[in-house]
């Protein structure tokens, strides 16, 4: 997307110094990222100002709302779990992790719409299958804070026997899922387990990604290594014997997880998705890219050339060079 200013000359990348001023200009005009909207499925969609201009103000609003971009950590973020996903060489789970803002949300959505695409399944004959399950590649999961001191994976198995389209499981009778009775007061349930197990082939399920990944880690006091280890251990058994990858999404804690002994260490891919730090100048330079991306987004009158210009330092310090932060942002201030 090339911006209006930017076809001017354009608002220049300048590079900070340590005390927050600006330093050298670079005589180069930013680059855009480009803008994503939620009506493309996978694509990248250009929004023409020409195309909003017969919206309404609550309509624009909305359409700034869904809009979202794509920037180099973003797509480095991405490009990596999808490389592991392609060709595992031995990895059972990624370790993503990051600080809260930075967009870990979106690149989920973005690598489960890629992954969607490229994990399509084949349609079965009907004569040899007659009613196959649906196939679904990618379970998205997001963990809750454990009620107890350790997280129960029997809502593990619910929440992805319910994703499979599969609210029970075969024992002498059909057996509701989310009916709690004294076998769910242990932490894992052997019955939901198989079933679970048995169900991800048949439906297709090669990932599986679990937003909010640090709570399922969590024990007791948070520093229970061996707990830690247990789960950990856990997800390599079932990602082993389901052949499934899991990609793990959550905060630093994720970071030291991957430590714990060299067996785990070995199974996992740790992968940082990191803000955009003032000390970097190709990371300004990024960072004032995106700044004009969004802001070509906003439905109001703005002078995209002065605000990133003079005053993207400011930007920054709002949101610490986490887009996901700056987005909120600018979201907040358009409504």
């Amino acid at each position: 997307m090339t911006p209006t200013n930017a076809r001017r000359g354009g608002p220049t990348a300048i590079r900070a110094t340590r005390s927050g001023q600006r330093g050298r200009e670079t005589r180069r005009p930013l680059q855009t990222g480009r803008c994503v909207t939620p009506e493309t499925s996978g694509g990248v969609s250009l929004m023409d100002p020409r195309e909003i201009s017969h919206l309404s103000i609550e309509e624009k609003k909305a359409r700034f709302r869904q809009a979202t971009i794509t920037h180099r950590l973003l797509e480095q973020t991405h490009r990596k779990i999808l490389q592991v996903v392609r060709e595992p060489a031995g990895f059972t789970f990624v370790l993503a992790y990051g600080p809260t803002g930075v967009g870990k949300s979106k690149m989920i959505e973005t690598v489960v719409r890629q992954l969607g695409e490229e994990l399509r399944v084949p349609s079965t004959p009907a004569f040899l299958r007659p009613r196959p399950p649906a196939p679904t590649p990618v379970l998205v999961i997001e963990a809750d804070q454990p009620d107890r001191s350790v997280f129960d994976r029997g809502d593990y198995y619910r929440t992805a026997l319910t994703l499979m389209g599969e609210p029970t499981y075969q024992q002498r009778l059909h057996m509701d899922i989310h009916v709690r009775g004294k076998a769910a007061e242990s932490n894992d349930l052997p019955e939901l387990k198989a079933a679970t197990k048995e169900a991800m082939p048949r439906h297709w399920v090669q990932v599986v990604m679990i937003d909010e990944a640090h709570q399922m880690l969590s024990g007791g006091s948070g520093a229970n290594g061996a707990t830690l280890q247990e789960q950990l251990e856990w997800l390599k058994s079932l990602s082993s014997t389901a052949q499934i990858i899991h990609i793990l999404v959550g905060t630093y804690d994720l970071l030291n997880a991957g430590k714990l002994n060299g067996q785990i260490g070995r199974r996992c891919l740790p992968v940082h998705f990191s803000r955009y730090r003032l000390e970097r100048e190709a990371d300004c330079v990024e960072f004032q890219s995106a700044l004009v991306s969004l802001l070509e987004q906003v439905p109001l009158r703005c002078d995209v050339e002065t605000l990133v210009g003079s005053y993207w330092v400011y930007f920054y310090e709002g949101c610490i060079g986490a887009i996901g932060v700056l987005k909120d942002w600018l979201t907040r201030t358009v409504s």
